[in-house]
């Protein structure tokens, strides 16, 4: 019997995860799927952007790669857009800048490519830079995603999969037997449970 706390798009993977593979999943939610800090996300999907340092890069590239798992498995209702992304620059010191992070990129294996001028129009006809491009780089695999609508996407995978979802349903305190998880203490009254997974954001460490 496993709870999850928090029902963003990190606690609602991981209800689904779990769900598909067997557990007995109760999903809990204080006010509603992706409320929180999920609906405020960018949502692009990338490992490019200030990943540093490698490993904290391999770990976003692992992660991107298991969007593409996920979706597989949920089909077209995930509807994440794999366009890539294009970056680039007019001013000559940050088309330099550009050029050094591609290269720094390519070494590590990351699908990114500089691009000319014709290319660059090619993959935005609709864009206008309003300067000239000094410098632009392509990732190909970057994609982003509605990241409410992914999370109640997730919830419902969840639903089918087996798992109850409860909302609004806020987590209180966790009640121990000496060291082990007893019971999970919400507002709607005690859940029993092996294991609680907190996904519940910037409140992890006040319910931790």
């Amino acid at each position: 019997k496993v709870v999850v706390v928090g029902g963003g798009i990190i606690g609602s993977s991981i209800a689904y995860q779990l769900a598909k593979r067997g557990a007995q999943v109760t999903l809990c939610e204080r006010e509603r799927p992706a409320a929180g800090a999920t609906s405020k996300s960018f949502a692009w999907i990338n490992a490019y952007a200030g990943k540093e340092p490698d490993h904290y890069h391999r770990l976003n590239r692992l992660s991107t790669l298991a969007w593409r798992e996920v979706e597989r498995g949920l089909g077209d209702r995930l509807a994440v857009q794999w366009g890539g992304s294009l970056e680039w620059h007019s001013d000559s010191e940050a088309a330099r800048a550009l050029v050094e992070q591609t290269r720094h990129q390519q070494a590590r294996g990351y699908p990114i490519y500089l691009v000319g001028q014709e290319e660059f129009v090619n993959l935005e006809p609709g864009l206008r830079p309003g300067a000239s491009v000094e410098a632009a780089a392509w990732s190909t695999e970057e994609g982003n995603v509605d990241p409410v609508a992914a999370t109640i996407t997730l919830v419902d995978a969840a639903k089918s999969a087996g798992a109850e979802v409860l909302y609004p349903c806020e987590v209180t305190d966790l009640e121990l037997s000496g060291r082990q998880l007893a019971s999970v203490v919400t507002s709607e009254g005690p859940l029993d449970a092996d294991t609680v997974v907190i996904a519940s954001g910037v409140d992890t460490p006040s319910l931790a």
